[in-house]
C-alpha cells in the first residue's frame, strides 16, 4: 500500500474544525501497521478503535495515520 516512494495525502479531522487536506506527502520508509481491534500484549489489554499505520515521509517526518484516513490520490480534486 504505501511502500517507499509513493505520494499519498491523509485527512485530518479535528473535533471542532472543519476536516482538511494534507499532502501530497511523499514515503521514505514504512515502519508498520497497525491492526484495529482487542488484544494483550506486555501484560496490557490494548483496544484500538482504528487501523493505524505508521511511516516516516517527507516533509514531515515520522507519522502515524488512521489508514480510513489516507488516500492515495487528492481528493481536493474532482473528477478523478
Amino acid at each position: 500500500m504505501l511502500s517507499p516512494g509513493r505520494r499519498f495525502w491523509a485527512i485530518v479531522n479535528f473535533e471542532g474544525l472543519d476536516p482538511f487536506v494534507i499532502g501530497p506527502l511523499l514515503v521514505i520508509s514504512f515502519r508498520q501497521f497497525l491492526p484495529r481491534g482487542a488484544y494483550e500484549k506486555d501484560g496490557y489489554l490494548i483496544d484500538r478503535k482504528k487501523s493505524l499505520v505508521q511511516v516516516f515521509t517527507d516533509p514531515g517526518g515520522f507519522r502515524t495515520l488512521a489508514a480510513a484516513d489516507i488516500r492515495l490520490n487528492d481528493p481536493r480534486r474532482t473528477g478523478r
